[in-house]
């Protein structure tokens, strides 16, 4: 299979659709990942990354349907929710440099946090 060539948001979305069929279809032994779309695609992380540019409403939707089905995946203990998180932390996922994560917890035992 070549490369393929993801120039406008309709392809991107119906590439997504099909990884994501794909992986449902696999009987749990694919977990949908950006990592693994790349694969599927025939592209590397660099030229995925680089959709934040070209089709940036597209590539944040990707961003949120990976997270998406890696939180509600069946399979316990995810990787995939750790390592999206770390790379969104770290700017990878295209959100802002200055992006972060905020956990409150309001503990009933006094060890209240933000």
């Amino acid at each position: 299979m070549k490369k393929m060539k993801i120039k406008t948001e309709k392809k991107l979305f119906a590439l997504l659709d099909s990884y994501t069929d794909y992986c449902r279809e696999s009987d749990g032994r694919r977990v949908v990942s950006a990592a693994g779309f790349c694969r599927f695609c025939k592209i590397t992380r660099g030229e995925f990354l680089a959709l934040s540019k070209t089709l940036p409403r597209g590539f944040d939707i990707a961003q949120s349907v990976f997270l998406d089905e890696a939180i509600n995946s069946k399979i316990s203990n995810n990787a995939a929710v750790i390592g999206w998180l770390s790379s969104y932390n770290s700017g990878e996922s295209g959100g802002k440099e200055d992006a972060q994560i905020n956990v409150i917890y309001d503990g009933e035992n006094g060890d209240d946090w933000q």
